[in-house]
């Protein structure tokens, strides 16, 4: 069975407003929402609460692959808002802890990119240049390493996609409000297009 995690409902409206769903359950401080051909698992913003939700989740179900689709910031100046990455690696900004994660062959034609999981949102130019400048990776989340190490933890097959929100700088709360939309319908025709998804 293939399970979506996202953070925020946002991520994954499109799917939700474009498939009927079999049944919706409460799951933690999250949401779950069953499909025919994969489950839709909306677990909340940061560590203690996504790693709350996916481990209530994980004790009832046993998915054979779990997706981690979201939005992320930029720390590579040279990323756009707008793309979408397969992530080949993620790094906790705490510990240096890394944690690589598999690209299936469905992946191919999407750019690869580096992810860095802070503990709170970037809305500084200079705190963003600083973790640029440490962790050398191309975008920042709150959540993806702890859902991912989770995956690893019980042997299940991991893999993550993010689309570009904002920069992670002091414009960052101004663009994800404008931006949010467009990124989660481009997530959601990646994600048709590469899982071929059904209703």
């Amino acid at each position: 069975m293939l399970t979506i995690v996202s953070a925020l409902r946002a991520e994954t409206e499109p799917i939700i407003q474009a498939m009927p769903r079999v049944e919706a359950l409460p799951c933690g401080a999250g949401s779950l929402r069953r499909y025919r051909h994969f489950d839709l698992l909306r677990v909340g913003v940061g560590e203690q609460r996504a790693v709350q939700s996916f481990k209530a989740y994980l004790e009832r179900y046993r998915p054979s692959q779990v997706v981690l689709m979201g939005f992320a910031g930029a720390l590579n100046a040279q990323v756009s808002i707008g793309q979408v990455f397969a992530i080949e690696k993620i790094i906790h900004a705490g510990s240096s802890q890394t944690l690589a994660l598999p690209l299936p062959e469905t992946f191919g034609r999407l750019a690869r990119a580096s992810l860095l999981t802070v503990a709170k949102a970037l809305t500084d130019g200079g705190e963003k240049n600083k973790f640029r400048e440490q962790f050398k990776t191309d975008l920042v989340d709150m959540e993806s390493f702890y859902l991912a190490a989770l995956c690893h933890e019980r042997h299940i097959e991991c893999f993550a996609l993010k689309g570009v929100s904002d920069l992670a700088d002091s414009a960052a709360n101004m663009q994800f409000k404008k931006n949010f939309k467009s990124v989660s319908l481009i997530l959601f025709e990646t994600l048709k297009s590469i899982l071929q998804i059904e209703k």
